[in-house]
This record gives C-alpha cells, structure tokens and sequence, in this order.
C-alpha cells in the first residue's frame, strides 16, 4: 500500500497554483519551490521505495520525515527576496575615499604627465601638442586651487624637461625627422617652437625646467605637495594670523601719520575688492589714455592676441583692428615693428582661404605696414629680422626702449611673395571690362615700389637667395615696360603714398581737435548746470506752478511744448 502524501497528512503548506499537472508554490507567500519540489521528490521515493521493499513502516517513516522537512522549511519564514538586506548591493563594501579639490587637480596633471610619456615613446607629437595645451590648462586649476599662489608644482617642470629633451634627441635625428609624416612633422616643428618660447617668456619656467634636468629623479616637490595638502588646516590658520599681523602693522602705522586707526574701515570696489587690490590690478591697454600706457601692458596685450589666434569663435576683423590700435602706442621701435609683423600675419588670416583673393583694402593697407616696417629698419640699425632660426632672448624693457640690440621673428620676403600673389590672383578674378580692372592695375606700382625696396633691404645685409627671388619678382612686373613707363609709376606710385600719409595725419589731427573741443566744451556747460542748482533755491508749490520757460510763451506754444 501507498503512504498518504503530506497534504493528506495535515501538514500546514503555502497557497499552491496547480496548471497541467505541475505544482508550483509561490515564493512570496513564504514558501519556496524547493520545498515543495523537495515534499514532491521524497513521496514518491518513499513510494518507490515501499513499492520494492513491501515494508509500510519505512514508507511512513520517509515520508514522515519529508513532511518535517518541508514543514521546517515553509516556517522559515520570507523568501530571500522579502528578507531586509537580501539584495546584492549589499555585497559592495568598497571604501569611499574623499580627496581634497587641490589633490584632484594634482592626480588630474600627474595623469596628463602619464599620457605624454606614453605619447613620447611613440612620436606622437600630434597627441604631445594637444596634451601640452591640457597640462597648461590643468595647471592653470591648480594655481587657482592653490589660492593663486606663485608656486608651480615641481612634477611640471620635470615633464617639460622630459619634453624638451625627447624633442631635442629627435631634432638631432635627421632621418628619423624625414621619415615621419607631413602632420606630424609640422605638429613636432610647432611644439618645438611653443616649448622655446615657453621657457624663453617667463623666467620662472625656464629656472625650473633648468633645476628639473638638473636632477630628473628628484622628489622633494612632490613630499612638500603631499605635505601642503596634508597641513592645508595650518597654512589657512598661518595665513590668517598673519593677515591680523598685517592690520595690525597698517594700524599703527595710520596712528604714527594722524590718521584715524581705530575706523577699520577700507575702500571696497563693486566687487568686494579693497583698493590696495583695484591699485594692483592692470589697466587694459584698449580702455587706457595713451600717455599712461607702458611697454608691459603693450606686451601683454601682444600676447593674448597672438594666443587668440586661430581659436575658434574668434573675430578676427577686431584682432586687426586691436593689432592696428596697438602698434600706434608702442612704446619704441622694436615693439612696434614686433606688433605690425602680427599685425601683417592677421591681416593674411582675413582672406580666409586661398581660392579666393585677399580685399583689395587689406592688400593696400598690408603694402603700407611692410613699408613702415622698413622705414623702421633703416632709422633703428640695432633691430634684427630672424626668419630661418629662433632669435635670442630679448632684454628687458628698459634696455629695448633705451636702444640695446634686439632679434624678432619675421620674414619681409614671405609677406612681399604673398602680396605679389593676392595681387595676381585679383587680376584673375576681377572682369577685365570694368573699371575695377583699371584701378587694380594701377596699385601695381605700389607692389614695385615695396619690391624695390625689399631688394634693397635684402642687398644690404647680403642675403644673396632672398635678393634674388625678390628680383625675380619684380622683374616679372618691369621686363615689358620702357623705362619712361616705369618712370611714371613709379613717381605716381610715391605720389600715392605721399597723399596717404598726409591723409592720414590729417585724420589724426582732426580727431584729436574734434576730442579736444567736445572736453572743453562739456566744462563750461558742467558750470553752467552747477551754478544754477545753486542758485535755484528751494522748490516750492507757489513758486513752480508753472514751468519758467513757459510763462512768456502765448497758449499755442504752451501746448506745444507740452
């Protein structure tokens, strides 16, 4: 005989859904299939067994225990999925670690260090030119984290040293240099130069970079990092003691001259800043009377408009115009030769593309500046261009402005090639049955008067090659003309250039009368308002029922002046 099974036997079970012959216990009702598969699988073994052995108490025994079992299991309680803290979240027990904004920023130029070595042992100078823009960049945060300290962190100056020396070793390495692409040699050529300039602009970098090849494996800088970062607690209290120390000296100090010390009181700008620190801060060069204007601010300005160079969303119409402005407050010669040698590049950049022809205002405008540029040359001996190399440090400003010698990157030939093809590609596109067409021709003898002396130029300091590519040029615009010809366009040519500078002093001189006469008059008018406050008296009802200028007017021009 059978054994009952344990639903025959009262044993308490979860709610069971049966379909189709298959039993399934809900698991979040408390029970689980495992009971029920487990209550299912030992009465039939109990059967199976009962069914050789013919015993009924070993059939009743098994399933006895099996209906303990399932029992034991269905009182567990909830299933794991009802259980608090079942779920498998619950198994991350990761630490969290907080880092102070100044660590960040220092893993963030550690991790761009990590990239350019990388980038270093493969030539990929396209990726190093990029990742020198980002280190820049990081750095910049790190400055600001610091509280817009001066200390650089020591880690930076051993990854420029790096840099510099993988670029130096590859320069030495003629065929290597051939052998790399034509992107990638102009991206090495480029962060060769910009890696120059960078050390040869700012004395501190060049001091650091200098101590960094000194002793490449050192680590000091890093150990005072981690020991700043660590005591940054400190240094906020070191610094506010010493900013009372600070106020305390500016006190006794105002009590030794008679001033009142004891107001604490201080001149604030709309900003929240005092005025020792709107004193500090810079005049921009732009919004400054030009008898204010110094070499720096002039030198300053120079250089953000060369980095805003090419980046997009830049105007480059206003680039020119702030190049134009500033090569007129230059405080010498050599600055203003540097400053219109930018100037010339932007206006090249104007054009936009080499399809079609530069406007022919920039073209005269560029013959101009080329021309002042060698006037400046021939009256200043002690200015030297350098094209084919990098020129030497310059001295300081005081010695530039007194007159020491002085190397500036430019090339006359390159801007005297380009502006003889502008002239060209013109002469292509403009209709040759207009009048535009003849008034085009005519600045040809501006081209052969600066051609003319760029020859000259070039004859004097020898450079046989450069004097010979510029007299090919020019012989391209004279071998078919008689010299009466020449003759002519030549005097018309410097005629012209008369007339422009006469012009344009007059100009001048008109805008500075016109300044002059608008000051002087808004003064006496500023008087003129003063005095009458003052002597306008109370505002009475009585005495300003009616307007003063109206009282002698008829009816009609009351209302119309109402």
């Amino acid at each position: 005989s059978l054994p009952l099974s344990s639903a025959a036997q009262g044993t308490h079970h979860a709610p069971v859904s049966t379909r189709k012959g298959v039993t399934m216990a809900s698991k979040f009702w408390g029970g689980d299939d495992s009971s029920g598969s487990d209550s299912d699988s030992s009465s039939s073994s109990s059967a199976s067994g009962s069914q050789k052995k013919g015993s009924k108490k070993s059939g009743s025994g098994s399933s006895s225990s099996s209906s303990s079992s399932s029992s034991s299991d269905s009182d567990a309680g909830p299933s794991k999925y009802l259980r608090p803290g079942s779920s498998d979240s619950s198994s991350d027990d990761g630490v969290r670690v907080i880092r102070s904004a100044k660590e960040k920023r220092f893993i963030e130029v550690r991790a761009t260090i990590d990239e350019m070595r990388n980038k270093i042992k493969i030539n990929d100078f396209m990726a190093l030119q990029s990742l020198f823009d980002v280190l820049n960049k990081r750095l910049e945060k790190v400055m600001q984290v610091q509280g817009g300290g001066t200390s650089i962190p020591g880690f930076y100056f051993r990854a420029l040293a790096l840099l510099d020396h993988a670029i130096e070793t590859m320069f030495a390495n003629k065929p290597a240099i051939k052998k790399m692409s034509s992107t990638n040699s102009k991206a090495f050529n480029a962060i060769r130069q910009r890696l120059k300039k960078h050390a040869r602009d700012d004395p501190v970098m060049a001091t650091g970079m200098a101590r960094a090849r000194e002793n490449p494996d050192s680590t000091e800088d890093e150990a005072s990092d981690a020991a700043s970062d660590s005591d940054s607690s400190d240094d906020e209290q070191e610094k506010a003691a010493k900013a009372e120390k600070k106020a305390a000296k500016a006190a006794a100090k105002a009590a030794e001259q008679g001033g009142d010390a004891d107001d604490g009181f201080a001149v604030v700008g709309k900003k929240g800043q005092t005025s020792s620190v709107l004193e500090k801060k810079e005049l921009d060069v732009m919004k400054c009377p030009k008898d204010k204007v110094t070499y720096e601010m002039v030198e300053k300005k120079l250089g953000w408009l060369i980095a805003s160079r090419g980046k997009k969303g830049t105007d480059r119409h206003e680039n020119v115009e702030q190049l134009a402005y500033i090569a007129t407050v230059a405080k010498c010669a050599a600055q203003e030769v540097e400053v219109l040698v930018m100037l010339i590049s932007a206006q090249f950049d104007i054009s936009g593309s080499m399809s079609t022809h530069m406007p022919i205002p920039i073209w005269k405008k560029c013959v101009n500046n080329l021309l002042r540029i060698d006037s400046l040359l021939k009256a200043n001996p002690q200015i030297t261009l350098v094209e084919h190399s990098e020129p030497d440090q310059k001295p300081s400003p005081d010695e530039i402005v007194g007159g020491a010698p002085v190397q500036l990157w430019g090339s006359l030939c390159a801007f005297t090639e380009r502006l003889d093809d502008e002239y060209f590609k013109s002469m292509q596109s403009i209709d040759p049955h207009t009048k535009e067409y003849v008034y085009r021709m005519q600045d040809e003898s501006l081209f052969i008067v600066l051609a003319s002396e760029m020859v000259t130029y070039y004859e004097k300091l020898d450079e046989k090659a450069v004097t010979s590519k510029l007299a090919l040029r020019l012989l391209e615009h004279l071998y078919y003309k008689p010299e009466p010809v020449y003759e002519a366009l030549r005097k018309f040519a410097v005629q012209k250039l008369e007339d422009a500078d006469v012009t344009a002093a007059k100009l001048a001189k008109d805008a500075a009368a016109a300044a002059a006469a608008a000051a002087a008059a808004a003064t006496p008018r500023l008087a003129r308002r003063r005095a009458k406050k003052r002597t306008r008296g109370p505002c009475t009802s009585a005495a300003w029922t009616t307007p003063p200028r109206l009282k002698n007017c008829s009816s009609t021009s009351k209302g119309a002046a109402r």
